[in-house]
């Protein structure tokens, strides 16, 4: 299976319960249906045993210009083995919503403020495949996980 990216995903809607419970924002044109945090772009080499393992992130900032919308994120659970594709990434944030012609890419790009209250999300690792699906299912252990957001 090819993979397009690995990164940390969330539950759409326990997110946006989260985000308007401590945000209360209004989302642009085009929601993210699978909101992530991309820890690597066209992998070339995915450890799928990892798959599955829980991330705690604080959301601590947000962003938004009009075009993209997203919150900036630091990792508070990291697994050991994910810590070095973690460091690669220059801006942790996860996507929220677009506009017509925005470009989810682009969402690093924002100039993130930090926010009143950050609160706490927790996501599971897995990949996007190239067939448009989120693999989160850990192939070796055959475990299956839900997608759910944990607050603290």
């Amino acid at each position: 299976m090819n993979y397009i990216y690995t990164g940390v995903f969330f539950d759409k809607d326990s997110l946006h319960e989260m985000v308007n419970k401590y945000l209360n924002i209004s989302m642009l044109e085009r929601v993210i249906e699978n909101p992530h945090v991309t820890f690597e772009y066209k992998p070339v080499k995915v450890d799928e045993s990892l798959f599955g393992l829980p991330i705690k992130f604080a959301v601590t900032g947000y962003g938004y210009d009009g075009k993209n919308q997203g919150l900036l994120v630091e990792p508070i659970l990291l697994w050991t083995a994910l810590e070095g594709t973690f460091k690669k990434i220059k801006m942790p944030h996860i996507t929220l919503s677009v506009s017509a012609d925005g470009k989810p890419v682009d969402t690093g790009k924002l100039i993130f403020r930090k926010i009143k209250h950050r609160f706490f999300i927790c996501g599971r690792y897995g990949a996007y495949n190239d067939n448009g699906k989120v693999v989160i299912n850990n192939p070796q252990t055959n475990k299956k996980y839900e997608l759910q957001i944990m607050s603290t």
